[in-house]
């Protein structure tokens, strides 16, 4: 049968950050890649969308007062038209 080898390596305490810095970056990129493959509700993309078109809604909200104006004008007209048919007749 063949044994197991165990071969240890002696770092530093610098080089022992390092690869514990780049094993947890490692774990946290697979748990955010498996987040959003498994769940894609919740996907940046969608949400930047969504988020565009809330604020597209916003700045494209019409106001109160162009639809007063464009009442009172359309309410003109007709009183105006009237009293010329009143007039011709």
């Amino acid at each position: 049968m063949c044994a197991q080898k165990i071969e240890s390596f002696d770092v530093s305490a610098k080089q022992r950050e390092i690869l514990q810095f780049k094993h947890l970056r490692k774990i946290q990129l697979r748990q955010q890649y498996l987040k959003e493959v498994l769940n894609p509700t919740i996907d940046d993309a969608t949400q930047r969308l969504a988020l565009l078109r809330a604020q597209h809604e916003f700045v494209g909200q019409t106001k109160f007062w162009p639809h007063m104006v464009l009442g009172i004008a359309y309410i003109g007209t007709i009183f105006l038209c009237g009293r010329l048919l009143k007039y011709l007749k």
